[in-house]
């Protein structure tokens, strides 16, 4: 009997120690789920705070990124009112100093900017129709599609300014400075370019229509596919110009000098080339049909259209040299 009780007693004090071993697992193991957990949150709540504060800095630049830009936009403005305001106030920008600056889509038009500074100036898309720009400084200036028709640039300094696709139209750039600018695209019909320096110049693709560059320097100047029809380069230096494929279709060359020039596929028909030096000249598919060549230089290193002995031979000795019917 008694050993019965101990029995029984020892099993209630078992169950009683499992009991209490049981809950305390139980309660390390929800401690450490709970621990768990609330690492998992805060994680999260870091997570989240990084990316709002990301979120927060992405903002304050865009937002000062906008600020300055409308200031710059509002310095601009001012700019341009100050400016306008002058040149209402005083008749003029004679001498201004505009170098560097934004001054792009501005309307200067019938401006007077002489001698003023436009070194470096941003006039992309600029109206300066009918301006007096002579003697300022443009040198390196952007004016890309700017509008120059009929605007004053005698003695300007436009060396290596950009002018692709620029209308200049019935310019006066007499005595100018263009030396390794870029004139591609540009229009030149009717332009002034009387000794005007083109050094270098791209002008490849250009319409200088009816122009005038007399005494002009053009030597080693970018000419390829430009319209030069009635142009008038009387005593012109061309002197190892890339002419490929021009249209000099009735222009006046005479006394230019062509030495070593480029002219292969270039339109010379009507053109007047008396006296012109063409020594060393490229001519391989010129079209000279009724071109005049009288007293024109010429020496074995110029190579000649085909047929080009035969139509000399077959000239009258007693007729100047005209070059017709070639092919």
């Amino acid at each position: 009997m008694d050993s019965q009780v101990t029995f029984l007693v020892i099993g209630l004090i078992g169950g009683a120690i499992a009991a209490v071993i049981g809950a305390a697992a139980e309660a390390i193991l929800v401690h450490l789920l709970e621990g768990r957990e609330e690492r998992r949150q805060l994680e999260i709540e870091i997570e989240r705070e990084r990316r709002l504060l990301e979120f927060e800095e992405a903002q304050e630049k865009e937002r000062l990124a906008l600020e300055q830009a409308q200031e710059r936009a509002q310095n601009r403005d001012e700019q341009y009112e100050a400016t306008l305001r002058y040149h209402e106030t005083r008749g003029g920008l004679r001498g201004f100093d505009l170098a560097g600056r934004d001054l792009t889509r501005g309307n200067w038009a019938n401006a007077d900017l002489q001698g003023a500074d436009l070194g470096r100036a941003n006039l992309q898309s600029a109206n300066l129709q009918e301006a007096n720009l002579s003697k300022a400084v443009l040198q390196g200036a952007d004016l890309t599609n700017a509008r120059l028709e009929r605007a004053s640039l005698g003695a300007a300094n436009l060396q290596r300014a950009k002018l692709m696709a620029t209308n200049l139209e019935g310019a006066h750039l007499s005595f100018a400075n263009l030396q390794r600018a870029n004139l591609s695209f540009a229009t030149l019909k009717g332009a002034f370019l009387i000794k005007c320096n083109l050094e270098g110049a791209h002008l490849s693709f250009a319409n200088l229509q009816g122009a005038s560059l007399q005494v002009a320097d053009l030597p080693e100047a970018d000419l390829t596919g430009t319209n030069l029809e009635g142009t008038i380069l009387w005593g012109a230096n061309l002197q190892g110009a890339n002419l490929r494929s021009a249209n000099l279709g009735e222009a006046i060359l005479r006394g230019a000098s062509l030495q070593d020039a480029n002219l292969q596929g270039a339109n010379l028909a009507a053109a007047d080339l008396e006296g012109a030096n063409l020594e060393g000249a490229r001519l391989q598919g010129v079209n000279l049909a009724g071109a005049s060549l009288r007293g024109a230089k010429l020496d074995d290193s110029s190579i000649m259209p085909e047929r080009w002995e035969e139509i000399v031979a077959s000239r009258p000795e007693d007729e100047p040299l005209w070059v017709r019917h070639i092919r």
